[in-house]
C-alpha cells in the first residue's frame, strides 16, 4: 500500500487510479475497516467510499469480526444509522450494538442510550422487543433505553387497534435495502406450515405475506386467509373473509389487501372485500360489473384494474376481454376499453419508465404463451400493442 501514498505525493494519476482499483478488488471482512482508514487519511474518497458500501453490504458477517468491536461508538453510530446497510431484521441491529457494548462493558455502558436511539425497534416484531430487548438487562437498567423500547412497542399498539396515519420518525422507517426474497409457495412449504390449498391469492404488505382463499378438495372453496411473517418465520392465522373464493385476484393498495372476484362453486364471482392489517378485519367493497374468475390484477397511480379473466358457470367458460377500474376516492369500478384478446388468468406487472407508468398484462390462455400481446396502460389510457 506503500505506492499509493506515493504516487499522491507524486502526483501520478495514472498510477493512484491502479493502486485504488486493485485495493478495492482486494477488499474482505479482515482488511475493509484498515483499507477504509487508510483511504481516509490519504483522502481518496473513491477508495473510502468502496469500502464503506463493502462493509455496509456485508454487514452480518462484518459484525462477528474483531474489527467491528474494535469500532468507536461513533463509527458504530455512522454505521448503523445508515439508510442502506445490509440487514434482514432489525434485531440484527439490536444484536451488534449489545455486543459492541458488552464487549467492553465498563468503558462502553454509557454509550449505550446514544446508540439504541439509532436502532429502529418498531421495525422489529413485538414479541421479539417484549420478550428480548425488554428483558435484556444492559435495557432494564437503563431509562433512557426503556424509553426507546416503550416507544416501539406504542408503535404496534397504536398501528394494531387505531386506523389512522404513523406519525413518521426515524425508529420506525424502514431501511432501504435489506435480504430480497423470491419466493416459491405450493401446499407444501418449508416456511413452517401454511393451511391454505391450492388456487390461493397472494400479496405482501410491509414484509408479511398474504395467502388468502383457495381449495381444499374439489368444491370447498376456503374463506380463511393467513399471513406469514417474514422476522418470526411463522403463519398465522385472519379472520375469515365474507366469501369463500379460489382463483381469485389480489392487490396492494394504501396498505390494503383486496381480493377481487374468484370462483365459489358453481359461479365466478364480481364480490371484492379487502383486509386491513391495521384494524385485523374485511371491508366489503363496491363489486365488480362482470363475474371474473383468474382476473389480472395490477395497480396503478392509486387504481386497481381487473383484467380479463373468465365468468364460468358450471362447466361452461366465457373468456373475458372486458377490463374494469376501481379508485378508492370514488369507491366506483369503471369499464375502460377491451383488450383486443380474450385473456383468463393473465400476469399483470406494474412498472415506470421514463416518468411513464405501464401496467403490462403477459399471456392468455386462448393464445399460445410464446406469442402473446402486452396490454399497457399508459398514464391510465389503456392501449395494447404487439410483442
Amino acid at each position: 500500500m506503500d505506492l499509493l501514498p506515493a504516487s499522491i505525493l507524486l502526483q501520478l494519476d495514472y498510477v493512484k487510479d491502479v493502486c485504488i482499483e486493485f485495493l478495492k478488488r482486494q477488499l474482505n471482512l479482515s482488511n475493509c475497516l484498515g483499507i477504509k482508514e487508510f483511504s481516509d487519511f490519504y483522502n481518496c474518497t473513491e477508495l473510502f467510499s468502496s469500502a464503506e458500501e463493502y462493509i455496509k453490504t456485508h454487514f452480518l458477517k462484518f459484525m462477528e469480526t474483531d474489527e467491528f468491536l474494535s469500532l468507536s461508538s461513533e463509527e458504530v453510530i455512522n454505521l448503523i444509522s445508515c439508510n442502506d446497510i445490509n440487514v434482514p431484521f432489525e434485531e440484527k441491529i439490536f444484536e451488534c450494538v449489545i455486543t459492541w457494548v458488552k464487549h467492553e462493558l465498563d468503558c462502553r455502558y454509557d454509550n449505550l442510550p446514544k446508540l439504541m436511539e439509532h436502532v429502529r425497534l418498531s421495525l422489529a416484531p413485538q414479541e421479539y422487543i417484549s420478550l428480548k430487548v425488554d428483558e435484556e438487562p444492559l435495557i432494564k437498567n437503563n431509562p433512557k433505553c426503556k424509553d426507546f423500547v416503550n416507544e416501539a412497542l406504542n408503535f404496534h399498539i397504536v398501528k394494531k387497534h387505531r386506523h389512522i396515519p404513523m406519525p413518521q420518525t426515524i425508529r420506525n422507517s424502514p431501511r432501504q435495502t435489506g435480504l430480497k426474497f423470491l419466493l416459491a409457495m405450493c401446499d407444501s412449504s418449508g416456511m413452517g406450515n401454511c393451511y391454505t390449498s391450492c388456487f390461493y391469492g397472494v400479496g405482501v404488505i410491509n414484509d408479511r405475506i398474504y395467502a388468502v382463499g383457495g381449495d381444499i378438495i374439489g368444491d370447498s372453496q376456503l374463506t380463511s386467509a393467513e399471513v406469514f411473517d417474514v422476522s418470526v418465520q411463522e403463519w398465522r392465522m385472519l379472520p375469515n373473509m365474507s366469501t369463500g373464493r379460489m382463483n381469485l385476484g389480489v392487490g396492494v393498495l394504501n396498505n390494503l389487501l383486496y381480493v377481487v372476484g374468484g370462483y365459489k362453486y358453481p359461479f365466478a364471482l364480481k364480490s371484492v372485500e379487502c383486509y386491513d392489517p391495521i384494524l385485523n378485519i374485511w371491508i366489503p367493497v363496491t363489486q365488480m360489473s362482470t363475474n371474473r374468475r383468474g382476473p389480472g390484477i395490477g395497480v396503478l397511480d392509486g387504481v386497481i384494474y381487473a383484467i380479463g379473466g373468465d365468468c364460468q358457470e358450471y362447466d361452461n367458460s366465457l373468456y373475458l376481454k372486458s377490463v374494469e377500474a376501481y379508485s378508492p376516492i370514488t369507491k366506483v369500478w369503471t369499464s375502460i376499453a377491451n383488450m383486443h384478446l380474450c385473456r383468463s388468468d393473465p400476469r399483470v406487472v406494474t412498472f415506470n419508465e421514463n416518468n411513464l407508468r405501464y401496467d403490462f398484462t403477459l399471456f392468455s390462455t386462448e393464445n399460445d404463451l410464446s406469442v402473446g400481446q402486452l396490454l399497457i396502460c399508459v398514464h391510465s389510457n389503456l392501449k395494447e400493442i404487439s410483442m
